[in-house]
């Protein structure tokens, strides 16, 4: 009977909607939108959360993470493709329950699942198919994942994962996370506690799958202290990545490093004459870099110290979970360069992928970053080298209109070219029930410099 009121009210529902958008009521950017997150029926019991988009560059094809928060908790990764007829969502990797991890004697109740990234999506030999690969940790490993969709009608064929760092001493079951590929040189970067200091570690995609103590790959960084959240420049030379050094004895503040041309000319063997270099060196935390399309410029967050203990956080965040919910200032620096330039303040911190850079379009000049600020209920856009020509004091551009606005906080973002003068906007926000959703709309830039939601992609 419950569910017999529950299905006659959404119908309800639903024909109020559509006699008000027939009369003209409800504009195009007050309509719902979306998204697939939506439960499906063996899902109504439980509670859950959907947040961290992520586009696979060159795609119309969106993963997330999805958080249970009742029948039992749980964490999953799925992907989704808004656009297409079938609205098929296909989950990637899903972890029932939690799991209790020990880091470094740190005992804590953790996602099992998370820090996923994308590696590529390529047609297959057959033309039949597109296959998708992937790369995420599923604790205290990081795995590789293929996803094969038919071409025709949008629907999975097969999924395969498999480990692909899986480190094992005859004392210990080393953690290893925050995989990042490059496309450039086809290293996947990533972190491992192997010698008893979180370092960062490559190592060819290609190579043989399973590996051990005796072969995690080439250690690139080295010191007595916690590196963290590694990101490949895009052209493949470059790694950024925060890292809290011991200093005194004593656990400093999370600073920005850059490892400078990392690899020889042939890809195949560590630069001699590779060097760190040093970015920050502040009383804030400064974590999370990402580079610039053009692999010139890195932005990354700042935020006072908390009362908890450095270490505590990091191997917390380590292990995909948030520590923390509070807001954050936002940074660019270009390396060389003698100082970072802070150009957004109050920002929402994506603890999973970073600063997201904007993608270029007609019409819009310079480089721009787009973030969420205020009280987690707007979204802006700016423009990276005015800010830095002004030092920091430049105006950014609010996207005016997204459904997101109506029931406020959101949260984690990602944006991905659509056409000439039109992105697609990912989202996670709180629906009417105050669960966060995946929001998805089309913005387009206008003439006079601004933004307007042109379409709201309906629910499944």
């Amino acid at each position: 009977m419950n569910h017999l009121f529950s299905d006659l009210t959404r119908f309800a529902a639903a024909i109020l909607l559509l006699l008000l958008m027939l009369l003209g009521a409800v504009s195009e950017a007050q309509q719902p939108i979306a998204a697939f997150s939506y439960p499906k029926p063996e899902e109504e019991v439980r509670s859950f959360d959907d947040e961290s988009p992520l586009w696979c560059p060159g795609t119309l094809t969106l993963a997330l993470e999805r958080i249970y928060k009742s029948g039992g908790g749980g964490h999953g990764i799925y992907s989704y493709q808004p656009l297409s007829e079938s609205k098929v969502v296909t989950p990637l990797a899903v972890q029932e329950g939690r799991r209790s991890l020990d880091l470094e004697h740190r005992k804590q109740s953790q996602f099992f699942v998370s820090h996923f990234t994308w590696i590529s999506r390529k047609i297959a030999d057959d033309q039949t198919k597109w296959v998708y690969r992937f790369l995420y940790t599923q604790l205290p490993d990081i795995y590789l994942g293929e996803l094969n969709i038919l071409v025709m009608d949008n629907i999975p064929e097969q999924l395969d994962t498999k480990p692909f760092i899986s480190i094992r001493t005859d004392n210990n079951i080393v953690t290893s996370t925050y995989a990042d590929y490059s496309e450039s040189n086809q290293y996947v970067a990533y972190v491992t506690g192997l010698t008893g200091q979180i370092d960062v570690y490559i190592k060819r995609l290609s190579e043989d799958i399973q590996v051990d103590e005796t072969h995690p790959g080439l250690r690139v960084t080295e010191n007595d202290g916690v590196d963290l959240a590694s990101r490949w420049s895009p052209d493949g030379k470059h790694l950024a990545y925060h890292s809290v050094r011991e200093e005194g004895g004593t656990s400093t503040s999370a600073d920005i490093f850059m490892l400078r041309d990392v690899l020889t000319e042939d890809k195949k063997t560590l630069n001699p004459r590779s060097e760190e270099v040093r970015l920050t060196s502040s009383t804030l935390s400064e974590t999370y870099p990402t580079w610039s399309p053009d692999s010139e410029l890195i932005a990354f967050y700042s935020t006072e110290l908390e009362s908890d203990s450095i270490g505590q956080r990091q191997y917390t965040e380590m292990a995909g979970q948030r520590s923390e919910k509070r807001v954050h200032d936002l940074w660019v620096v270009k390396p060389g360069e003698p100082e970072p330039i802070k150009v957004a303040e109050q920002v929402h911190r994506q603890v999973k992928h970073g600063p997201v850079w904007f993608p270029s379009l007609r019409g819009l000049d310079g480089r721009h970053l787009i973030y969420t600020s205020g009280h987690y209920d707007k979204v802006y856009v700016l423009n990276v080298d005015e800010a830095m020509a002004k030092s920091g004091d430049a105006m950014p551009t609010l996207i005016e209109g997204l459904a997101g606005y109506q029931y406020k906080h959101i949260t984690d973002l990602d944006c991905i070219k659509l056409n000439r003068s039109t992105v697609l906007l990912a989202y996670s926000a709180h629906n009417r029930d105050g669960q966060m959703r995946i929001y998805v709309e089309r913005v387009k830039y206008t003439r006079r410099g601004g933004w307007r939601v042109t379409e709201s992609i309906p629910p499944e």
